[in-house]
């Protein structure tokens, strides 16, 4: 049985008004090229036979704390401490994918001059190991820990040429959330370490799985 993997690429999403009501379009997203896998279908389980693995740990990936995210509004992932904290406006604004994905329902902070930005949009039924498995198809990878749970750099271009950046943390076992961020001059600003801190003010607030 073939096993066909989203594949996925967001791109400019929205407009932000800075102090002086110019505006500037910024990308909050990082491409994301998972092509496809295959899996073997297994025969039908004999008595007595243990339940396979990926049943409660889909793609081998453990969280010792699972979250739901995908339970709130997209727009409470991150509190408004949180987003002070990293030098977002407290509140931040609905835009679902311009390439219609159904799960990217994602909600973006800008900074309060509208220079900079991130975004939160979780995905269901999806695992790190989709990214870790397609490695080869980002120019920035890197495998990290965020407040606790796993998580991936997975970028097509080099952040700190494109002065954007996506990170992706693995909530529960079966659902990964993106952080994307954009900064206007990478040289002076890391995007993703604008990304990083993002999660790490949002992940605590989620709710637990259940």
């Amino acid at each position: 049985m073939q096993r066909s993997i989203l594949i996925e690429s967001t791109g400019r999403l929205d407009t932000v008004v800075n102090a002086g009501n110019k505006l500037r379009a910024w990308a909050l997203v990082g491409s994301v090229l998972l092509g496809s896998l295959l899996s073997a279908c297994s025969p039908g389980q004999e008595a007595g036979q243990p339940p396979q693995p990926q049943a409660s740990n889909p793609g081998g990936i453990s969280v010792s704390d699972p979250k739901d995210p995908a339970t709130v509004d997209s727009c409470s992932l991150l509190p408004a401490q949180g987003a002070e904290s990293v030098g977002l406006a407290h509140q931040g604004r609905k835009s679902s994918s311009s390439f219609g994905d159904d799960d990217d329902n994602r909600c973006l902070w800008s900074s309060p001059d509208g220079a900079a930005g991130a975004s939160l949009a979780v995905f269901a039924d999806r695992t790190l190991q989709d990214y870790y498995g397609n490695s080869g198809q980002y120019v920035d990878f890197q495998k990290l820990t965020i407040a606790g749970h796993p998580a991936v750099r997975a970028n097509e271009k080099d952040p700190m040429s494109d002065g954007m950046c996506s990170i992706f943390v693995a909530s529960k076992p079966d659902q990964v959330v993106q952080a994307a961020s954009d900064v206007p001059d990478p040289r002076t600003a890391d995007p993703c370490d604008l990304a990083k801190k993002t999660l790490e003010s949002a992940v605590p607030s989620w709710p637990a799985a259940k």
